[in-house]
């Protein structure tokens, strides 16, 4: 009978505390190998607190050193935040004591602090712990340290991944002021502007602090000029997902070989996803970069469907929430522009998504009809008058109209009272 990936990896587990050093860190690069082959399920199932408490045991007995757990937790820690899974098992585990005594501890030496192990032990620690950091004084110790590293400018490839991992558990520090102190805000622009003259960062790097920049700041307006405008938000997203749509065969079924880096192109894809849906709620759309970027996830989409209708589920969403969080009518032209209106209708012919799918298609049209009919400044009137003409002229006027009683229905009872074959409302189809 064939071992499966977290089958292997926990024989590989059994065996560390066996082995010499030398031994230890051959077993960990097959257990780390092993890891690069699971997909999602599989490594969400090894994501025990028996792991981490094993671990510690390990440690605490002398049987294995910092420097190859390290070696392991670390590549569990980059898994877990790229494939967006919570980690309740390492908060409760003692592991995660040993980790934050060891922070605090090593943070306080003076000339025999090792500055590698702390910044080792605050990405670990933050990579497997980041949302349930309780004390004040171990999320500073984790920002300053991890900004350092983050503002290294040099571009081999050792540097590089050291800047990504940084970011990366950077990231996972949401909950705190201390990433929002000005200073720390004006590094990470600082390393945005610096990648976009230089191109020294991974895709995972560049798109984390992208990440920190805008998802630590969405309720502060004094930011939205910086990104739209001087740091080209909309732009830079949108060469970053091209790259992503361009480069990847999504519809190709990967060998084991080629898995590890298909499931991280897919999370990178989803990590923007994540910032490109805070941005329309929160931020107000005023340049034609947006087009652009509309148009690049209707090309996602296209080249998605059928093997990741999650993609697709995500970008109609994003959608919805243009029309309803926008309050610049220019907002339907760009959508129109970029093909929005014509995706969804040809996903409702082809009638191959599911109720989840058809009711958030149902959900974009009604918002569309309802902002229409919303009365706005006078000044607004000709445009939604020409936008009126252009939807008409495309035929979707028509769409609308004929859904019209059941946004009756969606008003009322909301999408998910409506039956289980939600498909068969879609009588025009």
């Amino acid at each position: 009978m064939e071992v499966t990936c977290p089958e292997k990896f926990q024989e590989l587990l059994d065996e560390l505390g066996c082995c010499s050093e030398i031994e230890q860190k051959q077993i960990i690069e097959e257990m780390n190998e092993a890891i690069d082959r699971m997909d999602e399920k599989e490594f969400e199932s090894i994501l025990a607190t028996e792991l981490f408490n094993k671990v510690d045991k390990m440690i605490k007995e002398k049987n294995l050193s910092m420097e190859n757990a390290i070696l392991l937790l670390k590549h569990v820690g980059y898994y877990k935040v790229l494939l967006n899974l919570w980690c309740y098992e390492f908060y409760d585990s003692l592991l995660c004591g040993r980790f934050e005594k060891l922070i605090i501890e090593e943070e306080k030496k003076n000339e025999e602090k090792n500055e590698n192990l702390l910044v080792d032990l605050c990405e670990c620690y933050a990579v497997l712990n980041g949302y349930y950091i309780s004390r004040e004084e171990l999320f500073f110790i984790c920002v300053s340290c991890l900004l350092k590293v983050a503002l290294k400018k040099e571009e081999d490839e050792t540097t590089q991944k050291e800047v990504e991992m940084a970011l990366l558990a950077l990231t996972c520090l949401r909950e705190g002021i201390e990433i929002k102190k000005k200073k720390n805000l004006k590094k990470i622009k600082g390393i945005i502007k610096y990648h976009q003259k230089h191109h020294n960062h991974t895709h995972v790097a560049y798109q984390s602090a992208w990440n920190l920049l805008i998802i630590k700041n969405t309720l502060d307006k004094n930011y939205e000029k910086l990104i739209v405008n001087e740091l080209h938000f909309g732009m830079e997203a949108t060469r970053e997902l091209e790259e992503l749509v361009r480069c990847v065969d999504w519809k190709k079924k990967e060998k084991d070989s080629e898995r590890r880096m298909k499931m991280i192109d897919f999370a990178i894809v989803d990590r923007w996803l994540d910032i490109i849906e805070i941005f329309f709620e929160y931020f107000e759309i005023n340049s034609e970069e947006f087009a652009d970027l509309t148009g690049c996830m209707i090309r996602l989409c296209r080249v998605t469907r059928g093997n990741r209708s999650d993609v697709v589920y995500r970008c109609c969403s994003i959608f919805v929430k243009m029309i309803i969080f926008q309050p610049n009518l220019i907002v339907f032209n760009d959508l129109m522009k970029s093909g929005v209106f014509d995706f969804i209708l040809e996903e409702v012919h082809n009638q191959t998504f599911n109720d989840c799918m058809t009711g958030e298609f149902l959900i974009f049209f009604l918002n569309v009809s309802r902002k229409l009919k919303e009365k706005e400044k006078d000044e607004n009137e000709e445009v939604k008058r020409i936008l009126f003409d252009k939807m008409e002229e495309e035929g979707f006027e028509d769409v609308i109209a004929s859904f019209h009683e059941m946004f009756n229905f969606l008003s009322s009872e909301y999408f998910y009272g409506l039956s289980l074959n939600v498909s068969d409302y879609y009588l025009n189809a």
